[in-house]
């Protein structure tokens, strides 16, 4: 500050202002430093010789240099600024091209007609830096689809995040102060996991648990928990943080695929496991009722798994034509792929099945065929909605899922029908073997009304001669031959003695 806007009282103030820890600039009414001391050549990087009777402008940022010479003039005469005698962050420019952020605090100073102003800077750089940190945490917090819950070391809720609100459908208010067991089932499992997780937290160490809790709505649902302490000094809890994932539609997936996978492996018949898999995803999908079809000889398709779709339906659904004219489920079996109906209202597909299954509630429809690892339709998953839209992308996961368990099941029944056959089949012939004989005789020969029973052998002489001239394969193809002709002679004699025997006299 010039000694003549001083009087010798405030010319004492300069040692002080020199010792401060905060940054100093004086300028007169010119716009000149007068004043620059320790602290303020420490935040520029430079020397009071490189600044102290230069304009104003070499301190302050590039962008702004041409206006503040203007600027300053119009708070010398009008004596009114936003800026003097507030307190204010601005980024500055050193003189080694670096920056820094500042608290800037401009003060205005009048003597004898002259005004000056004195600015007091203070390096907030790091300051601005953690808060930056900290927004940005707090942007992770509330806008992550993880729920986020901070609990005391009491282990009470003390904050939880948007995302926990949408999982478990409880408000900040309602959860606030109660412990984790607010959002559990109820059921005997929840004391064992908060032991487990309240021990975790005392011994300092993190833990992921997977949690059966209760939504809001009464459902169930299964959630992740990650939980970790947030230890002091002194070793002490300070916070809880828990981190919870909702892991419903997984989870039942997986349990899907298991439970469906043992019952396969529990030699179940087809249609108790086709009606398993369908019993689950309605449970897990209420506004879903699905069903499972095969294709009968590639013509028509068969119910074979279903869970509340009507009785009424399955029969009329029942034997539809495999055709791309037909409703979904016969369109997919016949093109291999899925089929859509987004309004059965509409669709002209429907037309002879309409009314009864809008009566029974079902407006939409998808339909996804089942392919074996032959490239082979073997079948359809359908899934009717109670709803005015197409089944979501949930139903679609389940469907994805249920798909492979519905190959396995198909597969494992054909190979052991296959099995079956062969053991009790001739496989050249396809004629029933001694062994099927032997296992059917006794019911063969308890079957009312049939009549006497009448067994007879055939032999082949000399085929051994045939084997030799000829080889195993002509061989095989006479066997075959044989035994076609014999199927075609005995199928009309058996038709005769059954119609004989059921028209005599007892």
């Amino acid at each position: 500050m010039p000694r003549d806007m001083m009087d010798d009282s405030q010319i004492t103030v300069l040692p002080a202002l020199e010792q401060t820890i905060l940054g100093v600039v004086i300028i007169d009414e010119n716009n000149t430093v007068t004043f620059f001391n320790k602290a303020a050549e420490n935040l520029w990087r430079c020397t009071r010789l490189d600044v102290i009777g230069r304009n104003v402008n070499v301190l302050v940022p590039r962008n702004i240099r041409a206006s503040h010479d203007e600027l300053v003039s119009h708070n010398r005469i009008s004596g009114t600024n936003r800026i003097v005698g507030t307190s204010r962050e601005v980024r500055v420019e050193r003189f080694d091209g670096t920056t820094f952020w500042a608290n800037l605090s401009l003060s205005r100073i009048a003597v004898g007609g002259k005004v000056g102003y004195m600015a007091l800077i203070r390096d907030i750089s790091q300051e601005v830096d953690d808060r930056e940190k900290i927004r940005l945490l707090s942007l992770v917090v509330r806008e992550t689809d993880r729920g986020v819950a901070i609990l005391d070391p009491e282990f009470r809720i003390i904050y939880v995040n948007r995302a926990f609100s949408d999982i478990f459908g409880s408000s900040p208010e309602q959860v606030t102060g109660h412990g984790l067991s607010v959002i559990l089932s109820g059921d005997a499992a929840d004391m064992d996991v908060l032991n487990r997780l309240h021990e975790s937290a005392r011994t300092a160490r993190g833990c992921v648990v997977e949690i059966r809790a209760r939504h809001a709505t009464g459902r169930d649902i299964w959630v992740s928990a990650a939980m970790n302490p947030v230890v002091g000094r002194e070793g002490e809890i300070e916070n809880i943080v828990v981190v919870l994932t909702d892991i419903t539609e997984q989870y039942f997936l997986d349990s899907l695929q298991r439970d469906t996978l043992a019952a396969i492996s529990s030699h179940l018949g087809l249609r108790e496991v086709m009606d398993f898999i369908c019993r689950r995803i309605e449970h897990h999908l209420p506004d879903i009722m699905p069903a499972i079809y095969l294709a009968e000889k590639g013509e028509r398709l068969k119910c074979v798994g279903r869970a509340s779709l009507p009785l009424s339906l399955v029969e009329l659904y029942d034997g539809q034509p495999i055709s791309p004219d037909a409703a979904c489920s016969g369109q997919a079996a016949s093109t291999g792929m899925i089929v859509q109906c987004g309004d059965i209202a509409t669709d002209p597909h429907w037309r002879h099945m309409r009314a009864a299954t809008m009566h029974s509630g079902i407006k939409a429809a998808i339909a996804t065929p089942i392919i074996l690892r032959d490239n082979r339709v073997a079948g359809v998953f359908t899934c009717y909605s109670r709803t005015d839209t197409v089944p979501d992308a949930a139903c679609q996961k389940a469907v994805a899922t249920s798909l492979h368990l519905c190959t396995l099941a198909i597969e494992r029944y054909e190979t052991e029908e296959h099995i079956s056959r062969l053991s009790d089949f001739d496989m050249l012939t396809g004629l029933p073997n001694s062994r099927w004989l032997r296992q059917n005789m006794p019911r063969l020969l308890r079957r009312p009304g049939r009549g006497h029973l009448m067994l007879m052998t055939v032999g082949m002489d000399g085929f051994k001669h045939i084997n030799d001239l000829f080889g195993h394969t002509a061989g095989d193809e006479l066997i075959a031959y044989i035994g076609n002709t014999l199927r075609e002679t005995i199928s009309p004699m058996i038709r005769w003695c059954a119609a004989v025997a059921t028209s005599s006299p007892s």
